[in-house]
Parts: structure tokens; C-alpha cells; sequence
């Protein structure tokens, strides 16, 4: 898990409550003191417990914030967390058995491009471990890439190989760049 803390001030002329609404199972979010007095200095803490979320990489979670009861549309939290998985717990025997991703290439130049095209790449993934290598999650770094079969890799055994479908989209971008495909996996030296 991990906590952040922000600090909030009470510029109002009247105490205030502050709450927060739509939290998922993972996130919790509290005033430290609970009710702000005029001119009160106070903290918002929040801990992201990323074992009760299912999800992987970047992620953002919009929290809404009530005070006195009441929804303020124009107040918004973004609450954003890299999550990874944490292999500091295995044994050198369970790190020498572990699964191992390979790229066959991990730069592909697609050169100078319409922009009125898609193009198609395709980047093949092979686990040269002893342990399946299950894909987490796969996210890119520009709206241009789009993953084709991003639940349909999941799983690559021992020894096999298998291809994930990527379009960039010429016509999403505008200008020279580099934008990537990154692979959040079970590899404990290559997870990312």
C-alpha cells in the first residue's frame, strides 16, 4: 500500500466537514481533523491498498469530495498510482524458475507517415523462463497506439512465443515522436 498527504485550509468564515464519495475497495480518504475550523490547516491522507485492486500499471481514480454533506461538482481529486508487482519476497531458487520475456524487437521505426493512415505492428513476445509468464496489463503512452488483443495475451508457457496487435494511428498525431507499448508482466526482472 501507499499513502499520500495533501494539505487543505478552512477559508471559509464557518466550520466544515470534509467527505468523499465514490471511493472503491482500494482507496481510502480521511481529514485529519475531521471538522476544519475557520482558517484550520488540516491533511487529506490517502492509501491506495493495491492487493484489493485488480489493476496494473498507470492508474487514476477520480474521488469526489462532499463538505457539510453536500457534492461539489467543481471539486474533484485525482488520485493516480503506478502499480507494479512487488518480487522482493522471492527466493533465489523461485527467481531462477521464474518466466522471462523476450521482444523479438522493441523499436520499430515506422519512418515518415501519412497521417492519414493506420499502420500495423506486430510485437512478438516470448517466455524463455521455466514459468509461465502471465501479461498483466499492457497500456500506451500516446492515444495514436492502439492495443488490439490486449485480453486475449494473457498467459505465454514455457518456450512459446505469442504476438500482440498494435495500429498506430497516423491520424491521432501530429509531428515527430516516440510513443511505446508498455508490457506489465510476471517477470521479476523484466516486469515492465
Amino acid at each position: 500500500s501507499g499513502q499520500q498527504v495533501m494539505q487543505i485550509i478552512n477559508t471559509s468564515r464557518s466550520p466544515v466537514k470534509v467527505e468523499f464519495e465514490g471511493l472503491p475497495a482500494y482507496l481510502e480518504m480521511k481529514t485529519e481533523p475531521g471538522i476544519l475550523k475557520p482558517g484550520e490547516k488540516g491533511l487529506i491522507k490517502g492509501t491506495y491498498y493495491a492487493a484489493k485492486s485488480n489493476k496494473w500499471g498507470n492508474v487514476t481514480d477520480y474521488v469526489r469530495i462532499k463538505i457539510d454533506g453536500t457534492l461539489q461538482e467543481s471539486l474533484i481529486l485525482n488520485v493516480k498510482a503506478k502499480l507494479t508487482e512487488d518480487f522482493s519476497s522471492l527466493s533465489k531458487e523461485e527467481i531462477k524458475n521464474a518466466p522471462v520475456l523476450k521482444l523479438a524487437q522493441n523499436i520499430f521505426n515506422l519512418g515518415q507517415v501519412n497521417n492519414s493512415t493506420n499502420h500495423n505492428i506486430e510485437i512478438s513476445l516470448s517466455n524463455s523462463g521455466k514459468r509461465d509468464l502471465i501479461i498483466r496489463h499492457m497500456e500506451t503512452t500516446c492515444g495514436c497506439l492502439i492495443i488490439q488483443q490486449e485480453n486475449q495475451l494473457s498467459n505465454i508457457k514455457s518456450g512459446k512465443t505469442g504476438v500482440v496487435k498494435v495500429i498506430f494511428d497516423a491520424n491521432r498525431y501530429e509531428g515527430k515522436d516516440t510513443t511505446e507499448v508498455v508490457i506489465y508482466s510476471n517477470d521479476p526482472k523484466n516486469s515492465e
